[in-house]
């Protein structure tokens, strides 16, 4: 369903709980990526996708060899189409305290953010306070490209 009135879209509340967690870190996962979506008449729109998600760690009960299970998860998918070449980070830094404020209490929690070598994504982690993790499929092509094995 597509809602095209700003008015509608402005009037869904989202009513937040709290996800209170005794464990000590809360993990934040960015990335981003490149699109061309149809807009109205069929034409191509390039859009921008910033994903975040968090979550508190690998949930051990669910989880199998293969497929691992996410603890206390939260999705946030930001999508632009206008100005991709002003892309400018406060913004979507706003969007994402917010939504990290809104999801966990983070008293006395240390946040980690992990991601790709974006720089970008460094500095979200440089301006949160947080240790910047690089994450493991990307850590993979880096020990490939320097062991060239």
């Amino acid at each position: 369903m597509v809602y095209k009135s700003p008015a509608l879209i402005n009037s869904f509340k989202i009513h937040w709980v709290k996800n209170k967690t005794d464990k000590e870190f809360i993990y934040l996962g960015l990335d981003d990526t490149y699109t061309n979506l149809f807009k109205a008449k069929k034409e191509l729109v390039k859009t921008m996708i910033q994903l975040a998600f968090l979550h508190t760690s690998i949930d051990w009960n669910k989880s199998t060899d293969k497929h691992k299970f996410l603890e206390n998860k939260r999705l946030l998918m930001y999508l632009r189409t206008n100005n991709l070449k002003e892309f400018t980070l406060n913004k979507f830094k706003d969007i994402l305290w917010k939504f990290i404020d809104n999801s966990f209490d983070l008293t006395n929690k240390n946040l980690n953010v992990m991601g790709d070598d974006s720089e970008w994504i460094k500095e979200l982690a440089n301006d949160f306070h947080s240790n910047y993790i690089l994450d493991k499929i990307h850590l993979m092509v880096k020990i490939h490209h320097s062991f060239n094995f």
